[in-house]
């Protein structure tokens, strides 16, 4: 069993790489995620790049990225082999939904 010191502010979300299970993710209200490895407690990388706390993260099914979600209303998608952010999503103010289908119409 290892501690995973490092955050300077609380630790709001974790995950693991299920089902590998070599690394796990912290997400931090001092507004960064680090990546570790599981077995050694070891520091892969600290993630940086959102403005304000990270509440919520996973890695995609095949642990090769990492999402993590903040307060600043973006997501970001990040390498997990290179600890480099790929992309970032932002979050309009007001969400609009897609207009419903026209209705179906049979012609006989």
């Amino acid at each position: 069993m290892h501690t995973l010191e490092g955050h300077k502010n609380v630790v709001y979300a974790i995950a693991f790489n299920n089902p590998f299970g070599d690394k796990i993710v912290t997400g931090s209200f001092d507004k960064t995620c680090k990546l570790w490895d599981a077995n050694t407690g070891q520091l892969y990388y600290t993630l940086r790049g959102h403005s304000t706390e990270i509440v919520c993260l996973s890695f995609n099914p095949q642990s090769t990225i990492i999402a993590t979600g903040s307060m600043d209303n973006t997501a970001k998608l990040w390498d997990v082999e290179r600890g480099a952010e790929l992309c970032t999503l932002e979050v309009g103010a007001l969400f609009v939904p897609p207009p419903p289908p026209p209705p179906m119409c049979v012609c006989v």
